[in-house]
């Protein structure tokens, strides 16, 4: 049982050879230790001085990035204060300002994958964990702090106001429930064309 076990650990590639190769007479009395494989992906990463690198990148929610380089022993891992935004294939990600754990000390940011970005806004979706599958979608002002996105209609109404409420049309369509939630892209959308109409920000 214990070897099967290991064997079926070993073919998910949580598990290092070295453990399966010992036999149950082998076993030491500690527990085998597990190893979580990373795939790190082809991507390119800019600093927080603005310079690009390209490199092979690691992200799956979480507090840090990880990159390995040609030519350089290892791995490194990146925090929100180091970079301003990384690639991995076709998704982008950014610096979401102004949010993070509570318990976290001088927090400047959090790591979130962009969905959609106007010159005023962008969506992001933010993973607090590693390999969390829940994730929650937060709208970040430009020069403000980010705010969730609420699904109930008056906490929607209150937050979206201060967001959009500037813009006429959009601060109607929030007051009378006809924007919700699933509506935010193409609220950013209309704000954006607002504001370069001629719309002044309040």
């Amino acid at each position: 049982m214990l070897i099967r076990s290991l064997t079926m650990a070993a073919a998910a590639g949580l598990l290092s050879l070295p453990a399966l190769a010992q036999g149950p007479g082998m076993m030491t009395s500690t527990m085998p230790r597990l190893h979580l494989v990373r795939n790190h992906r082809p991507g390119s990463f800019q600093l927080a001085d603005g310079r690009w690198q390209i490199g092979e990148l690691y992200y799956e929610g979480g507090e840090w990035m990880s990159v390995r380089q040609p030519g350089v022993d290892g791995r490194r891992e990146y925090l929100p204060q180091d970079l301003r935004r990384f690639v991995i294939k076709a998704d982008t990600f950014g610096i979401i300002d102004g949010y993070g754990p509570a318990d976290r000390q001088g927090s400047t940011g959090v790591f979130g994958q962009e969905l959609y970005r106007t010159p005023y806004h962008t969506l992001f979706s933010y993973r607090e964990a590693e390999g969390d599958n829940i994730s929650m979608t937060l709208l970040q002002p430009v020069g403000s702090a980010a705010v969730s996105i609420p699904q109930g209609r008056k906490a929607f109404t209150t937050a979206m106001l201060r967001v959009f409420g500037d813009c006429p049309a959009l601060a109607d369509g929030i007051q009378r429930g006809k924007l919700g939630p699933q509506h935010v892209k193409r609220m950013m959308a209309t704000y954006a064309q607002w504001r370069r109409s001629g719309g002044t920000a309040g």
